[in-house]
């Protein structure tokens, strides 16, 4: 069968949030950034929850995956896993996503509290890392980060793309198509926040 599909790694996802004034320290509003903390080692695909406290938002046949070099089977392995080989931005453990997966009705996100509510008017920056897999046929322009109030879930065939009030505060420009499958490529933005928003989801 022929597989035409999108991979992006998430690595070190340095998110991190700055108040934009002289007299106040940037600080990192997302757990767990580089998925470094994990309860346990990922085994197969679709663990992401081991990397607490990131989860799968998706409900169905579709799930984030996680990767880390405490696996040894080489599955779900760093650098060597089931798409290809990478090696950590910073450190050992990465989380990745089908962005696009041709003729099928599917999309993976990933999902975390934040460490604390996003404050009214204050501007926001916000940066991850990607990098295509090794086996991904094509890639996507479309990559971003959205910041709700409340806690993400979608379904097959339901995307948040699909929701006008679900529009990512964050993403890659329209028309760039981060496709390195050899480094890690920055995306990041200044966004103002609403006020109250306490989730991170990406896809």
């Amino acid at each position: 069968m022929l597989r035409s599909y999108f991979k992006f790694r998430l690595v070190s996802l340095q998110v991190i949030f700055a108040c934009i004034f002289f007299n106040i320290q940037a600080q990192n509003l997302v757990p767990n950034p580089s998925f470094e903390d994990f309860t346990a080692c990922p085994s197969a695909l679709g663990q992401t929850g081991k990397a607490t406290p990131w989860r799968n938002p998706s409900v169905g046949n579709v799930s984030s995956d996680y990767f880390n070099s405490c696996n040894l089977s080489g599955f779900s392995d760093v650098p060597a896993n089931v798409f290809g080989s990478q090696e950590g931005r910073t450190g050992s453990g990465y989380a990745g996503v089908y962005a696009y997966i041709k003729n099928a009705d599917s999309r993976e996100y990933l999902h975390v509290p934040l460490m604390g509510n996003l404050l009214a008017g204050v501007k926001y920056l916000a940066s991850m890392y990607v990098s295509l897999s090794d086996t991904s046929s094509f890639a996507v322009d479309g990559m971003g980060m959205l910041f709700t109030k409340d806690t993400a879930t979608h379904s097959i065939g339901n995307y948040f793309s699909s929701d006008p009030t679900l529009i990512p505060q964050v993403e890659n420009f329209a028309g760039w198509i981060p496709e390195d499958k050899n480094n890690w490529i920055r995306i990041s933005g200044i966004f103002t926040a609403s006020g109250g928003e306490n989730y991170l989801t990406i896809g």
